[in-house]
């Protein structure tokens, strides 16, 4: 008894001493497996047993062995003494450890107890490994997911993301087939989307699911919820998946805005078999998949609109340019006709035939100044108008447009005040132009002020060396939410004082787009009944001062 308390003792220090190591062991194996056969090597030379076995699970679990000495037998279920104990973490069962000895010779008392010490860390590092695995796996998931994403987040066609969805999603959980099935215009079936991943074009042609039918394709769509089948050979219902070559398949809804668009479909996994696990992560793939499908949708809706659009516009300009050029023609010869008539009027004609005659040519102006709008319109929406530039005064353009604008003020009492600047830069543009703007802008105020009101006209350099060219009136004023409006084509406030002036509401778009055509910008400030202010700004040249 007393000669085999040393060896105990001296066996309590060698187990001890392994047990110190176990941690570095642990941190240092790569998986499982690994930790296993280490852990197995431990326990033999600290136990000093001829072989030790950690076995997960039930009898027909995964074992792992490591001989420490050969022994003649090949199989350890032949070696005559073992010593087991189980492995149990927080109540559950997860395998059980063994010594093993060749020879028939019990294991001293204090291995049990040894043993037993091995036991719980090896419980607990088995529980770690097979977390950390799940981690792994669970990681990989999302970094293919991730990269998965990646790939359709910036398609735009409809038909990439669907191919690339069919594509990402077998890759995902490693299938052999992926194929998206979306509702069809009415609404009434699903229709698989071309191309398909590892599916012939004649195959994906014939991919048609009626809703009023039924079938699995229908009820994941209604229910939201995915659907599994591992075993469709043996399947007898299910003959079509059958003739298409399906073993196995996976299908997940697809679903934008909380409403279904369609299902996502993979089959034949490559190894194993189809997971819950695959369905959840199938599933988080698919609701990104729906955004990227309704962004792609909603593109190509947008592109649909803007090449209609475009068409309108086009068609808009021909019919506008033609009218225009037709009708110059004539108006021209009416204009040409009313001015030899006054001319050549004998003295003792009617006054009424004399009205009549100034009127047919005041109407043929007013309708010839229409036509040169339209075809200025025109031609500054199709960008094809094109600038003369020169180095100009932009004082010198008011001059030249208020000469134009003052008889029609002066007939209506009106008072044109004129303030230009002593030290005005110059600009480069082109002079027809700026005075077709400023004449557009004088003629608003003319036409909006009231009989016997003031209009100013102002010309002034900025700090900043821009030239700017302000007219204000004493009109009725624009509400603030019409005042973007003004600058449409073709736009006119619907009030009473508009009602009874002329107009075809081309003026201000065209200046606005003309000043826009040299660099510069016109603005607007305005409140009802305190009249309107335009200002066109204008980058200035050098200065000649």
């Amino acid at each position: 008894m007393n000669a085999l308390a040393p060896r105990g003792a001296q066996l309590e220090r060698t187990a001890a001493r392994h047990l110190g190591r176990m941690p570095r062991i642990i941190a240092s194996a790569q998986d499982l497996e690994e930790v296993l056969h280490r852990l197995a090597e431990l326990v033999a030379e600290a136990i000093r047993a001829d072989a030790a076995s950690i076995r997960l699970g039930g009898a027909g679990g995964t074992e792992v062995l490591h001989v420490r000495r050969p022994w003649g037998e090949p199989s350890a279920s032949a070696l005559p003494t073992r010593l087991t104990v189980p492995l149990v973490l927080r109540g559950r069962r997860l395998g059980m450890l063994t010594a093993l000895r060749a020879r028939r010779r019990p294991f001293p008392q204090t291995a049990t107890a040894l043993l037993g010490a091995f036991a719980g860390p090896i419980a607990m590092a088995v529980d770690n490994a097979r977390l950390f695995d799940a981690l792994q796996d669970r990681l990989a998931d999302v970094v293919r997911l991730g990269e998965a994403s990646e790939a359709i987040a910036a398609l735009g066609d409809i038909g990439a993301v669907g191919a690339q969805l069919a594509r990402q999603a077998a890759h995902l959980v490693s299938a052999e087939r992926g194929v998206l099935l979306l509702l069809d215009a009415d609404r009434a079936e699903l229709v698989a989307q071309a191309p398909a991943y590892g599916v012939r074009p004649a195959q994906v042609r014939k991919l048609r699911f009626p809703l009023a039918e039924g079938g699995e394709s229908a009820r994941v769509l209604e229910s939201g919820r995915p659907y599994i089948a591992n075993d469709i050979p043996g399947d007898r219902r299910d003959v079509g998946r059958r003739a298409f070559g399906e073993r196995s398949v996976l299908m997940v809804p697809l679903r934008a805005a909380a409403h279904p668009v369609g299902v996502l479909t993979v089959s034949n996994k490559r190894q194993g078999l189809f997971t819950r696990q695959d369905a959840r992560l199938l599933a988080v793939f698919a609701a990104q998949a729906a955004v990227a499908l309704e962004n792609a949708m909603l593109y190509q809706e947008a592109v649909r609109e803007r090449e209609q659009l475009k068409e309108l516009e086009r068609l808009k300009s021909q019919f506008l340019s033609l009218v225009s050029h037709e009708l110059r023609t004539p108006v021209t010869s009416i204009k040409a006709s009313a001015e030899v008539l006054l001319s050549t009027a004998p003295a003792g004609i009617p006054e009424a035939h004399l009205r009549l005659l100034r009127n047919i040519d005041r109407s043929s102006d007013r309708l010839s100044a229409l036509i040169t709008d339209l075809l200025d319109l025109i031609r500054l929406e199709s960008g094809r108008l094109e600038l003369q530039r020169e180095y100009l005064d932009v004082r010198q353009v008011a001059e030249e447009a208020v000469s134009t604008v003052r008889p029609l003020a002066d007939r209506r009492n009106q008072t044109i005040q004129i303030d230009l600047s002593a030290d005005t830069c110059p600009v480069y543009g082109d002079r027809r132009r700026l005075e077709q703007i400023a004449l557009n802008l004088l003629m608003n105020g003319v036409k909006f002020a009231p009989l016997g009101g003031t209009i100013w006209l102002q010309v002034r350099r900025d700090a900043d060396r821009h030239v700017r060219l302000t007219v204000r009136d004493e009109g009725p004023g624009i509400p603030a939410e019409e005042q973007r409006r003004v600058f449409e084509p073709f736009y006119r406030l619907d009030t009473e004082e508009t009602r009874r002036t002329t107009g075809t509401g081309l003026g201000l778009p065209i200046a606005s787009a003309l000043t826009e055509l040299h660099g510069g910008s016109l603005h607007l400030e305005s409140a009802p009944g305190q009249g309107s202010t335009f200002s066109m700004t204008l980058p200035g040249a050098t200065c000649k001062s």
